[in-house]
């Protein structure tokens, strides 16, 4: 078929924007500072076998994406995987969007790549990276069953097993292959290959279950609990005592108080004293969980969010479109565009009925942006025009992140910013631990901070003390956390840094001394405490704090 010198132009554009939002995403993946569950990752997958059948946290595919850093500490080596994991992705979403728009599929995958949930999805280690190619593999294959081949039924549950040793939520594509077949090819539930596609997805996932039944169904478990914010009865095989919080006028709030006594009226201090968070009513919980959950989905799509609303707003007001309809002959229904449309909206939905209820990350739903990157190009005529736009407002918006994160002090209310605590600080914090503590063994409230000093400073032993934060891999017993354990309790004294401003009470220590530590804008570390109380920066990025013990035994 001849094609126009204007389509051909177009197409050129399309295929420009797709190599600079790749190479862009390529970049971050090396520029861009590792965050905490980055380092979580990888320390999950320096400390087990391979290949691990499961964690605490999640089934086991982040740790098989991040195998790299077992040859090489370096977490740039898992990013490049997860990177080339993305160029996968691209490439199902092309094929799955050449089967039902032919002539519009470069849009679909020029759209999904310059999201900032596709730029993310590019480099960061994260379990959204295995589900997502899964998801989208998945949706090609079981689309390509309904439409001529059958026989396709068993890579689509293949691709869904592996989806599954990614995130239990791969199970949501289970109704959207029944509508699929429903809508579009109701003779194939007559067939076998649907159901042998089912087994061979069982098969694949049977190892995940068979280490679930050994370790208590713990992943099952949390990530019930998590999801729909219900108590965890979860079993943990730490030896050391579970942590409990202080009364008002114990010796360890007594400790607090004389350190915060002491930096009062120092300037700067202010901003580091915890305020107290209000009691919010059931119906202001649910409409701030609805809000951040909205906000999250519009967060993903970044300005297309924006450009879709007011694209509404406008359609609503009955004015002319900009973004019109396609022509009526391209909006010809074909088979397995249903099982598309399910995929990018039965996930927004679900998690959408859950948010009043419990807190939804804004990552959770994000398997729906290919299809619905697909479906869009099926039903508007995106002009390409738009996409460079807004490739350009989101290199902008990545441009300023990393102005915040190298220059943080210029930015009002930095300390308050999620990615810089997530991401600054903690290379210091490293060094810093190895200078001060070199040949002991340290404690800590969090899998956060064990994760990044292990990541910075892998010299240092260092154990989660159960009961402060959430429980995570480092608490299930495993044989090097119970070693570190039983150094930490043989010590006369201990060291616990944790997040969090209030010293836990720890049965069989006696708190002797409690300090802090500022991290500033500028990578300066400093500690204060009661004997000094002069802060190393008069603006402070983070604090952590740390409570010295000695054996009460």
């Amino acid at each position: 078929m001849n094609r126009s010198p204007q389509n051909i132009e177009s197409d050129r554009s399309l295929k420009i924007i797709i190599c600079v939002s790749l190479l862009l995403t390529f970049g971050l993946a090396i520029f861009f500072p590792m965050v905490t569950d980055e380092s979580y990752y990888v320390a999950w997958t320096r400390r087990s076998s391979w290949p691990s059948l499961g964690f605490f946290d999640h089934p086991p595919m982040v740790s098989w994406i991040a195998s790299g850093v077992r040859i090489w500490h370096d977490l740039m080596i898992a990013r490049l995987t997860v990177w080339l994991t993305s160029l996968v992705t691209i490439y199902f979403v092309w094929k799955t969007a050449k089967l039902v728009t032919p002539d519009r599929h470069l849009i679909a995958v020029a759209l999904l790549a310059s999201t900032i949930g596709g730029i993310a999805n590019g480099f960061l280690l994260t379990p959204d990276t295995g589900l997502t190619v899964m998801w989208t593999i998945a949706l090609h294959e079981a689309v390509t069953a309904v439409r001529k081949d059958p026989r396709r039924w068993i890579t689509a549950g293949m691709a869904t097993g592996l989806g599954l040793l990614s995130k239990y939520t791969m199970v949501l594509i289970g109704p959207i292959f029944l509508i699929g077949l429903i809508r579009d090819a109701k003779k194939q539930l007559f067939t076998p290959w649907p159901y042998l596609g089912g087994v061979f997805c069982l098969l694949i996932f049977a190892p995940h279950l068979w280490w679930q039944s050994q370790n208590d169904w713990i992943t099952m478990k949390f990530q019930f609990g998590h999801g729909f914010s219900l108590k965890q009865s979860l079993n943990f095989a730490s030896t050391l005592p579970k942590a409990e919080m202080p009364e008002e006028n114990s010796q360890t709030m007594a400790l607090r108080d004389h350190l915060m006594a002491s930096l009062s009226k120092t300037r700067g201090f202010a901003e580091a004293t915890p305020k107290p968070k209000l009691d919010k009513s059931a119906w202001e919980r649910s409409t701030q969980y609805l809000g951040d959950y909205l906000g999250g989905v519009a967060g993903l799509w970044g300005a297309y969010a924006i450009a879709g609303l007011y694209f509404a707003i406008r359609h609503f007001r009955r004015s002319r479109l900009v973004l019109q309809p396609v022509a009526q002959p391209k909006l010809e229904r074909t088979a397995g565009l249903g099982m598309i449309e399910a995929s990018a909206f039965l996930p927004l939905i679900f998690f959408g009925i859950l948010s009043p209820f419990t807190k939804i990350e804004a990552n959770w739903p994000a398997m729906h942006m290919g299809s619905l990157a697909i479906w869009l190009t099926w039903r508007f005529a995106v002009p390409p025009r738009m996409i460079v736009a807004v490739l350009g407002v989101h290199a902008a918006a990545i441009a300023v992140l990393g102005m915040v994160l190298i220059f943080p002090d210029f930015v009002p209310g930095a300390r308050h910013n999620r990615m810089l605590l997530e991401a600054k600080g903690y290379r210091q914090l490293g060094a810093w631990v190895s200078e001060h503590y070199p040949n002991r063994a340290l404690a800590v409230d969090s899998y956060q901070l064990k994760s990044a000093i292990l990541y910075y400073s892998p010299e240092i032993e260092v154990a989660q003390w159960p009961g402060i934060t959430r429980g995570s891999e480092f608490l299930r017993g495993l044989i090097d956390d119970r070693n570190v354990e039983a150094k930490l309790l043989k010590q006369s004294t201990m060291v616990l840094i944790s997040m969090s401003s209030t010293p836990p009470i720890l049965r069989g220590f006696e708190a002797t001394s409690f300090a802090g530590l500022r991290i500033c804008p500028d990578g300066e570390i400093g500690e204060f405490r009661v004997e000094h109380p002069i802060l190393p920066c008069e603006f402070g990025l983070r604090e952590w704090w740390i409570t010295e013990y000695k054996s009460a035994l």
